[in-house]
């Protein structure tokens, strides 16, 4: 699976430490079409080789609500459970609304074949 990734998550407030962006960065290249990351800590941890506290640490920091956050779905969260009844698998919260963001060269050429037609 692929990601994009726009740059202003340099900017964001889960910049702030390296290892909850990294963290991050990780679950959006790990999650499904939909934003579900579906896997244990300790699954995201063998994966990504990233240490299994870092990833614990990482994953709690982004379920907590963010005020800095840009976005106020899930008072800022990045990341809601899946199922309140297990304490793995998450949903990336905006992972759809920033799927669907084309980037200013995607548009250009989205637009000339569009004129060829």
């Amino acid at each position: 699976m692929f990601a994009k990734v726009f740059s202003q998550i340099f900017d964001s407030s889960i910049a702030e430490d390296y290892m909850v962006r990294l963290v991050f960065m990780d679950l959006l290249v790990l999650c499904d079409r939909d934003g579900i990351v579906d896997m244990t800590p300790e699954a995201i941890s063998r994966r990504t080789n990233v240490p299994f506290e870092a990833v614990g640490l990482a994953l709690e920091k982004l379920s907590k609500p963010d005020p800095r956050s840009r976005s106020h779905a899930e008072d800022g969260a990045r990341i809601v459970l899946l199922d309140s009844h297990r304490d793995w698998g998450w949903q990336v919260v905006n992972y759809q609304h920033y799927r669907s963001i084309m980037d200013d060269e995607s548009r250009r050429q989205y637009f000339r074949d569009k004129k060829r037609q």
